[in-house]
């Protein structure tokens, strides 16, 4: 005696009892009720023409129709499929899979999947979680008074600062260089300084035109008052501006070691461009 050992199909073929559509070529319509994935079951198909027949799948709204050939079977009622291409056994064994594990389902007219059942959440906030979301909440009101504050702190800061740019413009000229000549020749004393300034800014100076003048000493700014007393052209084309200062402190040392003959110090005139504009070019 001979034993021979075959492994068991994988495959076994179970009937499965969902609808599939035999299309015939004379346009009836047969509901095959019995299938595996090598044959149908159907007394209907005893008498019939089989040729040019069209099988569909009525998927949850969707049919997947291909054509095939059937030739009776070595059971009753059986009905082979012949020629099958890969594409074909495909989808017929994934629907007859998925029928048997659950996957899909009869439904009668169709084949339907199942989904995974999913715990019911609640859509609705809880007292708890409305609490909770209105709890750190600041009322509308102060919200829309803190922001108003927030631009209108923005606003100050940034106009703030371009108006202060403005308002040097017009009121300051700064030189961009003078340095201390010597003593004034007032008898009050004081100091002479020498700045210059381009000669397109000459209708910005006049005689008698107040400013600053200011220089550093031990990291301390010393300042004093000043005025033209002269305006001349210089070898550069330029302006000459001879200002007498204000005497300083005496006696201390700082003062007068910064305001020597021959120290540069920063001078800047105060041009009153708003005042003059007002009450005419002879407001000082």
């Amino acid at each position: 005696m001979v034993v021979r050992h075959e492994r068991p199909s994988p495959d076994p073929q179970y009937r499965v009892t969902a609808p599939l559509m035999l299309s015939l070529a004379d346009g009836t319509t047969v509901k095959l009720r019995q299938w595996t994935t090598r044959a149908v079951y159907d007394p209907a198909l005893e008498a019939a023409d089989l040729s040019g027949a069209l099988l569909s799948i009525p998927f949850q709204g969707v049919t997947l129709t291909f054509a095939v050939a059937l030739v009776p079977g070595d059971l009753p009622r059986e009905f082979l499929f012949d020629g099958l291409n890969s594409r074909q056994r495909e989808i017929l064994g994934l629907f007859h899979k998925n029928l048997l594990s659950g996957r899909m389902v009869d439904t009668g007219e169709m084949i339907a999947a199942l989904d995974a059942p999913v715990d019911l959440v609640p859509m609705e906030e809880t007292p708890r979680e409305r609490a909770a979301a209105t709890a750190d909440l600041i009322p509308q009101g102060w919200r829309a008074a803190g922001m108003v504050a927030v631009y209108a702190g923005l606003f100050v800061l940034v106009f703030g600062f371009l108006g202060g740019l403005a308002f040097n413009r017009l009121n300051w000229v700064e030189t961009p260089v003078a340095q201390v000549i010597g003593p004034a020749a007032a008898a009050d004393g004081g100091f002479t300084v020498a700045a210059h300034l381009p000669a397109d800014r000459v209708m910005d100076v006049w005689t008698g035109m107040r400013g600053e003048v200011a220089a550093m000493s031990n990291g301390r700014r010393i300042e004093t008052q000043a005025r033209i007393v002269a305006i001349a052209p210089d070898a550069a084309g330029g302006l000459r501006l001879t200002l007498q200062a204000a005497p300083v402190d005496a006696g201390q040392a700082d003062e007068e070691q910064a305001f020597a003959p021959g120290q540069p110090v920063a001078v800047s005139l105060f041009r009153n461009s708003l005042r003059r504009l007002i009450f005419g070019s002879d407001a000082g």
